[in-house]
């Protein structure tokens, strides 16, 4: 196994607040090179929290891989994702309390394709990091 290196930050701003959805940036790199890890989707991205044993928190169906400037041609290993709250035994998404701070753990897992044996088995290496985030919600 090895580590990763993964940071994120809230992208939440007075001007583009969404009500239902928490933003956030995260970019993930290689502990042992800093190379940015591209490519990666939803499924890659893990989340923990504890608001209580009522609600939970879930990754929004969209998460997108940001581009280096100029050019917006090479990726970046930065992802924009969004963090939704739903009440426990229902599919409904909830507002956020305006102001009020939500901690939880991202993790991210990955693995890197090896190559195959002579008999067809994939191999190569997993990857894992993790980090903790306090986001405030500007609410509406």
């Amino acid at each position: 196994m090895a580590r990763l290196i993964v940071d994120a930050v809230s992208r939440e701003s007075r001007s583009t607040d969404l009500v239902r959805g928490l933003e956030l940036l995260v970019s993930v790199s290689r502990a042992s090179s800093g190379a940015a890890v591209t490519g990666l989707q939803k499924p890659d991205f893990r989340i923990c929290h504890y608001v209580g044993g009522q609600f939970d928190f879930r990754i929004g169906e969209t998460v997108s891989e940001l581009e280096w400037e100029p050019g917006d041609t090479a990726p970046s290993g930065c992802y924009a994702l969004s963090l939704y709250l739903k009440p426990e035994g229902t599919e409904e998404f909830v507002k956020w309390g305006k102001h009020q701070f939500y901690t939880f753990g991202l993790g991210v897992q990955w693995f890197e394709a090896g190559g195959q044996t002579p008999g067809g088995m994939s191999y190569g290496q997993f990857h894992w990091g993790q980090t903790v985030v306090r986001v405030e919600s500007l609410g509406e």
